[in-house]
Order: C-alpha cells, then structure tokens, then sequence
C-alpha cells in the first residue's frame, strides 16, 4: 500500500511524499525474503519511485542511489520471470535523468539505452509502457545531444516526438 501512495505522490507532484510513502515501503519490506520474486519485485519498485522522488526534489545522487539499487535487485532475479525488465526499464530511466543531471552524460546515455531496449521489447507484449518508451527515448535523444551525438539525438527525439503524438491522438 505505501508503494502505491508513493506512485499516487509522485503522479500528482507530491515528491516528498513518494520520497515518504517508498521509505516506509522499503522499511516494510526489506526484512522479508528477496529472494521471493513478488517481494523482489516490490522492494524494486518502491527503490524506483524513491529515486523518481528524490531526483524531483533535487537529491540526484540519493535517487541515484536508489535506481541502482532497483536495478541490481531486478538483475538478480531469473531473467524468465514475467515483469522483470517492464520493472528494470524505469528504474534505468530514472538512472539516465540522475546521470544526466549530474553532468555524466556517457553514462546518462548507456542507462536510456538500455531503458530504451527494455522498453521496446516490453512493448510489444504491453503497449501499456510507449509513455515509459517516450520517455526513454527523450533522455536518449538529451544523451546524445550532450555528447555531440546530433544524428543519434534527432533520431531518438523523433520517435520520442511520434510517440507522444500517438499517444496524445489515443486521449478522448
């Protein structure tokens, strides 16, 4: 329940209050088997609206902190089981803005792209996740851009761009 208060928080701007409601969360559940798939899962997603709280609140590194951690929990699962890179995706996005944020640009672009490529493959099982995937692609796109990459950013910021058209075209 504390997760998805802190998901609520952060949907309608209320950062410290996902930074609050994820704590409490990962208080809750940190003491519990991780290596139980439906805790794992959990834990990571209450790390990753930490990390979209605190990067909001302008605690890069603390959000940073806790994407990695999300990350490396979602890695250690069996990569068989349903859910993992739909759950690894946003917590490299998150990752990517923290980077970036922090003037680590190189880095900022590995995490998008991996972002980017989870997102994609999860896509065509959930289209659910092209907001997530629009999302990745811009932070790609701001990577390269930052790098001097301007082929590879006007590429990726175009997709971004299609996308949210799209999905802005599917709202009534």
């Amino acid at each position: 329940a504390q997760t998805v208060l802190g998901q609520a928080s952060l949907q309608v701007g209320q950062a410290q209050q996902t930074v609050d409601a994820a704590e409490k969360a990962i208080d809750l559940l940190k003491p519990l088997d991780v290596a139980n798939p439906v805790i794992c899962t959990l834990l990571a997603s209450a790390l990753t609206f930490q990390a979209q709280g605190y990067f909001q609140i302008g605690q890069t590194q603390q959000g940073l902190d806790a994407a990695k951690d999300a990350s490396d929990l979602l890695e250690s699962m069996d990569p068989g089981h349903p859910g993992v890179d739909v759950q690894l995706a946003p917590a490299l996005a998150v990752s990517s803005q923290c980077y970036m944020q922090s003037g680590d640009p190189e880095r900022s672009m590995v995490a998008a792209d991996q972002a980017v490529k989870l997102f994609r493959a999860a896509k065509a099982a959930n289209p659910s996740v092209q907001l997530g995937l629009a999302g990745a692609l811009t932070l790609l796109g701001a990577s390269h851009a930052e790098l001097g990459h301007a082929k590879e950013a006007v590429c990726a910021a175009s997709q971004a761009v299609d996308l949210f058209r799209q999905l802005q075209a599917a709202i009534p």
